[in-house]
């Protein structure tokens, strides 16, 4: 997934948190049913900003390992 893509769902959970949380509610359940929703939209965001810094990292060790090596691995050594 590109990093336009998380950054347009991590901002659609923040208006659906926003819309929930002014959302009035009559019952008990309508109360009870708004808290599951919050709570299920704050761990899927979360859940991406975990991924989202797991793939920097992973990105981070890519480069990090496509990069050259400063000295030579094994000494050439004349048979």
């Amino acid at each position: 997934m590109s990093k336009e893509n998380d950054h347009k769902k991590i901002e659609f959970l923040r208006q659906a948190l926003e819309r929930i949380s002014t959302y009035p509610y009559v019952t008990t359940g309508d109360a009870a049913l708004k808290g599951i929703a919050i709570s299920w939209l704050e761990q899927y965001q979360q859940l991406c900003l975990e991924l989202d810094a797991e793939e920097l990292n992973i990105n981070k060790l890519s480069k990090q390992i496509s990069m050259p090596w400063p000295g030579k691995l094994v000494e050439d050594h004349e048979v």
